[in-house]
């Protein structure tokens, strides 16, 4: 699946425009993220690293592009929020699944040793 748009390739290098880059990027992010497409969120983060490293120092035009650019920022923390909740819900439910296996692991070693030393869990020997 594409997750990055095809907009990111057109966007130059302006204050706006990379601020748009690093927004779409955060977009892409966060639908990876939902279809815990892991690998695909971490090459997208790093993409969008690069950009906002060259997103700063703005060198700003106007007032009005630092305002949009400000409010682009809040939408990208918000959404960061959004990202750091499913990565922790992901690790939860992986962490989850290893302790399920461990304990199915330890359930059929204490099987496979009543079958072999014809005991069980109370030291008797089934009938």
């Amino acid at each position: 699946m594409d997750y990055a748009p095809a907009e990111l390739i057109a966007a130059g290098n302006g204050g706006l425009e990379q601020m748009h880059t690093v927004v779409l990027l955060t977009q892409a992010m966060y639908s990876a993220a939902q279809a815990h497409e892991w690998a695909v969120f971490a090459e997208l983060e790093t993409q969008r690293a690069g950009a906002l490293a060259a997103l700063f120092p703005l060198r700003l035009l106007s007032t009005a592009q630092g305002e949009e650019i400000a409010l682009r920022m809040q939408q990208l923390l918000v959404m960061n929020q959004h990202m750091v909740e499913l990565a922790e819900q992901e690790r939860q439910g992986a962490e989850l699944e290893l302790q399920q296996l461990r304990e199915g692991r330890q359930a059929l070693r204490a099987y496979s040793g009543v079958r072999k030393s014809g005991h069980n869990a109370y030291g008797l020997t089934p009938e």
